[in-house]
């Protein structure tokens, strides 16, 4: 789960709009914010973090040398403090909970080793 970064991509100043004009008269009142959100995103990140893209290739090879079995049901790639790690937890609780109300728990511990 890749976060924001502070370099290698220029998403939103390339993003293109719609190609319908009502659409993008629409939408051009959340100009302003998108513009603003390089500047926000860059203000997430401590001084000393130099948050770049090759970080999630990076993660990937981690996870791949990992045996068989011992490999994260997810993994986090995110320089910018955002407490995913917290929410991912929450959410994976929740989906262990419901798959055990529908009588399928013993597919969790099949899930854990791929």
């Amino acid at each position: 789960m890749p976060g924001p970064f502070t370099q290698g991509t220029e998403h939103f100043p390339n993003a293109s709009h719609a190609g319908d004009t009502a659409r993008s008269t629409g939408y051009a009142q959340l100009d302003p914010l998108v513009a603003r959100n390089e500047e926000a995103t860059e203000g997430l990140f401590p001084e000393d973090v130099d948050a770049y893209p090759r970080a999630v290739a990076e993660e990937i090879t981690r996870v791949l040398d990992l045996p068989a079995g011992t490999r994260p049901f997810r993994t986090v790639v995110d320089f910018s403090q955002a407490d995913v790690e917290e929410v991912n937890a929450v959410m994976r609780g929740a989906q262990e909970r419901f798959l055990t109300r529908l009588g399928f728990g013993e597919l969790l511990n099949v899930t854990r080793q791929g």
